[in-house]
């Protein structure tokens, strides 16, 4: 259809039309579906807000909001709706700045020449979302008792306040020695890491490496509620006939680690991987060397932190200027 104005008359009229153009009108079922007419109220957020802030899932809380309302078609809004709704509500968490040191990435991969020994950083982001450093220590191993030293320390000059979650990769040993110091903090692993591990411990299965990070990925990040990862979980293990496998049974153990079905209530900030430690390993190698003697090292790596603290202020002043 195609429409003029005419100035003859002073009004607008239909110059063209071609009725094969036109597209059948949805039926009244489906009116509910369309995007101008769903919307979450104001009173509607306060019951899923409710809902999500006492574990209730997005499917339970919709299917509850489906009853309440007698049919879904009369609730207002679709479930995609109520998902959308709950992560953008995280998401304004963060840009309040309410997240700030509540999501720690810590890592040991960076090591120092003499000694071999690991340099473990303590990671997250500021309000710019730029990477910043919460503590560093040179260790001088690996095991539970330094860890313990390590967690413990960071507490006291963090005036005991513990983050909300914290990132690490798949290590036994750290892991006992978290719950142990930071019980209540929420531990996730670093799902590059477990990918990875997934590659090199499951190929023999998927054949191809597509095929594992396929398999794992949906169990990562697609699938949102607990009922529907364990039957997936079990429908695969079925499907390959890999029951037996351990590595698999200690990763379904370690679910509540990194599946998204049962860390989405858990606060990440958005983060789900220890890249940031990756990003800022590549920053060290840039101010460090492994000639270094360890007065220069740390000479060195008091020079990262003051840059990074001027751009920093470079960010502030640029955020006044605007």
């Amino acid at each position: 259809m195609v429409i003029t104005y005419d100035k003859t008359k002073a009004e607008y009229v239909v110059s063209k039309f071609v009725e094969s153009h036109n597209h059948p009108f949805i039926i009244a079922e489906w009116s509910h579906m369309m995007p101008s007419q769903r919307r979450i109220s104001s009173v509607q957020a306060i019951d899923v807000e409710l809902a999500s802030d006492s574990k209730v899932s997005a499917c339970n809380a919709y299917e509850l909001m489906g009853r309440q309302f007698d049919g879904k078609e009369s609730v207002g809004y679709l479930k995609v709706d109520l998902k959308n709704y709950l992560r953008t509500r995280r998401q304004k968490e963060l840009l309040y700045g309410e997240a700030f040191g509540d999501v720690i990435s810590f890592d040991t991969t960076y090591k120092v020449v003499h000694g071999n020994r690991p340099f473990a950083i303590f990671l997250g982001m500021n309000h710019y979302r730029e990477i910043a450093v919460f503590g560093a220590a040179l260790m001088y191993d690996e095991i539970a008792d330094s860890f313990v030293w390590l967690f413990e320390t960071f507490l006291k000059v963090m005036s005991r306040k513990a983050p909300k979650t914290i990132i690490t990769d798949q290590d036994a040993v750290m892991a006992k020695a978290l719950k142990q110091v930071m019980p209540v903090t929420k531990h996730h692993l670093c799902v590059w890491h477990l990918m990875n591990n997934a590659q090199k411990n499951l190929l023999f299965l998927f054949k191809r490496v597509e095929g594992v990070k396929k398999v794992i990925s949906k169990l990562m990040f697609q699938i949102e509620e607990e009922d529907d990862f364990i039957r997936e979980w079990n429908l695969m293990i079925a499907e390959y006939g890999v029951a037996g496998n351990k590595w698999l049974s200690t990763l379904l153990d370690l679910r509540h680690k990194w599946a998204l079905a049962f860390v989405k209530h858990d606060w990440s900030a958005g983060m789900s991987s220890t890249q940031l430690s990756e990003s800022f390993n590549g920053q060290l190698k840039y101010y460090l060397s492994r000639q270094l003697i360890l007065p220069e090292f740390f000479t060195h790596f008091d020079r990262l932190l003051s840059d990074k603290r001027y751009k920093e202020y470079e960010a502030e002043y640029g955020l006044v200027e605007r």
